[in-house]
């Protein structure tokens, strides 16, 4: 019993910790070159 309940605060912890690390960066991309802005640039 008291492993289960264990398991079961660390999977809570886990969930809520995750969720937390959720981050949203907008802004542009440009040519490094001309200075022009690029469309639909995917950053990884």
């Amino acid at each position: 019993m008291k492993k289960n309940y264990l398991l079961l605060c660390l999977s809570i912890f886990l969930s809520v910790f995750s969720e937390a690390q959720k981050v949203t960066i907008s802004g542009y991309v440009s040519d490094a070159a001309t200075g022009e802005k690029l469309i639909n640039a995917n950053i990884f």
